[in-house]
């Protein structure tokens, strides 16, 4: 009887054993979100503020064919459009986003078509046009993207600062018409949804695409850079003095422009990456006026 209980108690002891030798650890506990599993020595985390929504890796490339003959005016449209990406930095990768169409042309004055009517409606907004066909404003980034307006996706109420907000100038209708065909092309071609991002380039033998798509392939220095965005005395056909930025916050009665140009105004910032004392000043009578003027006017508005 002795013999069977010792048996017994051996072989209970083996199988103990045996289960302890072949069950699987168990997965370490997730702590719950927001938890602190800092121990109390460590230092206090770092918490760092939610940036604005950026674009997944891999979008798809949206390349506008400046150079098709079936679209006439469209290299005068594509190379303003590169000057604002190239000289004043506003993004090349955008979000499509019908919903802030509307607010966006409200923020960024393409609303009130200030290029449009007659020459004293114009010069009113303190705006300029190569002539009475260059009548369609044109907005960078597009009205039918998070980027247009306000430039921010989080507050398209347009809470942000100036330079967030989108440029305009001066082009005709049938530019932008085409620009609009070729653009609903690409959306239902690649199927892009609402909120979907792209990137954008420009198939174009315009001056600024060209220097555009070179800064992009690493071709193009930055002081080349401010050589081509800050040349002196441009010619009336260049978007330096065709694009402007709409300086009075929404609300605050008739709107005013100035120009978008890199180093002035609100885009003074963006001169510090280049080498100051090489670059070119605009030396211009007319560009040195109409900055003299949206100077004071911008400090009789924020005043």
């Amino acid at each position: 009887m002795m013999q069977m209980f010792l048996l017994s108690c051996l072989i209970a002891c083996l199988l103990f054993n045996a289960e302890r030798a072949f069950t699987l650890p168990t997965e370490p506990t997730t702590p719950a979100p927001g938890t602190n599993t800092i121990d109390d020595d460590s230092p206090s985390p770092v918490i760092v503020k939610r940036a604005r929504p950026s674009p997944p890796a891999g979008v798809t490339t949206y390349w506008v064919d400046c150079t098709d003959i079936r679209y006439p005016d469209i290299e005068d449209l594509c190379n303003v459009d590169c000057y604002a990406h190239l000289c004043l930095e506003l993004p090349t990768t955008l979000q499509r986003n019908a919903a802030v169409i509307r607010s966006n042309r409200v923020l960024s004055g393409q609303g009130i078509s200030p290029f449009s009517g007659p020459e004293s409606r114009v010069e009113g907004y303190n705006v300029s046009r190569l002539d009475g066909e260059h009548n369609s404003a044109e907005e960078i980034p597009y009205a039918s993207t998070s980027q247009g307006g306000a430039g921010d996706p989080e507050d398209i109420e347009g809470a942000g600062p100036p330079e967030f907000h989108a440029v305009i100038a001066g082009v005709t209708r049938a530019a932008q018409t085409n620009q609009g065909n070729m653009m609903s092309a690409f959306y239902r071609h690649n199927r892009i949804p609402q909120l979907g991002w792209f990137h954008i380039r420009y198939n174009s033998n315009s001056e600024y695409c060209i220097a555009l798509n070179q800064w992009e392939d690493g071709n193009l220095t930055p002081q080349q850079r401010e050589d081509i965005c800050r040349k002196p005395d441009p010619p009336e056909s260049d978007p330096i003095r065709r694009t402007f930025i709409k300086i009075t916050k929404k609300g605050a009665g008739a709107a005013i422009f100035e120009r978008a140009m890199r180093g002035f105004g609100v885009y003074q910032h963006l001169s510090k990456r280049g080498t100051k004392a090489e670059i070119p000043s605009h030396s211009g009578d007319e560009i040195a006026r109409v900055e003299e003027e949206t100077q004071s006017q911008t400090e009789e508005i924020f005043d």
